[in-house]
């Protein structure tokens, strides 16, 4: 009797469901792809990296001017908690006149909200 997939007797059917899914008997590839599945594409390496944006647009100097901002009113908060409220007076009244600057730049170039 041929080997098969039916040993019940009845009909027997060859084993050919193998090579139609892309099995292959010799390491090293599968239907002419390395064998390593790898849909993402993960093992090409990292990305690289993003190219900075070389124009300067009002939105992007506002976001700078937040970080700016936002960085001046941490360093504040910082220097009231470990008790130097001169420095954290300093800061904050900094952090006061950059963010007034920023509602001018923002006005200036109709980003308000």
């Amino acid at each position: 009797s041929r080997m098969g997939t039916a040993s019940q007797g009845g009909e027997v059917r060859p084993m050919t469901s193998t090579t139609g899914s892309g099995f292959s008997s010799k390491p090293g590839t599968s239907m002419g792809r390395p064998v390593g599945f790898d849909p993402l594409g993960q093992g090409r390496g990292p990305a690289p990296p993003l190219a900075e944006r070389a124009d300067n647009s009002p939105e992007d100097q506002a976001r700078e001017y937040e970080k700016q901002v936002h960085a001046l009113v941490e360093a504040s908060a910082t220097a009231a908690f470990k008790g130097d409220h001169d420095l954290a007076l300093e800061k904050a009244k900094d952090a006061g006149k950059r963010e007034r600057a920023l509602c001018k730049h923002r006005e200036a170039n109709g980003l308000v909200d």
